[in-house]
């Protein structure tokens, strides 16, 4: 690179020795104004969220009747079918624990009534077993559910947080 630069500054000077001083200055005032015509001026505009900006839409209106007004009612269709998809995910989510709620309290009776069952049948060890496991695998679900709430609690914070902080 050193090499071009030598090259491009004994150019200059040579260019500069053959052309007279009034010239020159000529010369470089007319690349100056050459430059500064030559410059261009980017305007970029950017908007986010689901509709545009009113300018926008007033010039979608010029070009096309009536086009704001189908920009708009796509945009309301949509956000209808998103609230419809949400709350049919949350009722979803909400009959799914109730289902797992029902069949874990049917599974806890049916633990709890075989452990009853073999304990009236004189049968202490596998009784105590059944009861035990059955005892401790309810214990164990409700801690390890709370604990994964926790977590993904956190982690929902965490993402937050960060989304936040995120330009």
């Amino acid at each position: 690179m050193s090499k071009q630069k030598q090259l491009r500054d004994e150019s200059s000077t040579a260019s500069s020795q053959q052309i007279p001083q009034t010239d020159l200055a000529k010369s470089e005032k007319g690349a100056a104004i050459k430059q500064i015509l030559a410059q261009q001026i980017r305007e970029v505009s950017t908007f986010s969220g689901p509709l545009p900006p009113p300018e926008i839409l007033e010039h979608y209106n010029r070009i096309i009747p009536n086009s704001a007004d189908r920009l708009l009612k796509i945009v309301e269709l949509q956000s209808e079918h998103r609230r419809t998809c949400e709350a049919k995910g949350l009722d979803a989510g909400i009959s799914i624990a109730k289902r797992g709620q029902i069949l874990a309290f049917v599974l806890s009776l049916v633990g709890f009534g075989t452990a009853i069952l073999c304990a009236y049948l004189d049968q202490p060890v596998p009784s105590t077993v059944i009861g035990g496991g059955t005892l401790i695998g309810l214990a164990s679900l409700f801690i390890k559910g709370r604990t994964h709430k926790r977590f993904e609690e956190k982690d929902e914070n965490a993402k937050k947080q960060s989304s936040d902080i995120a330009p």
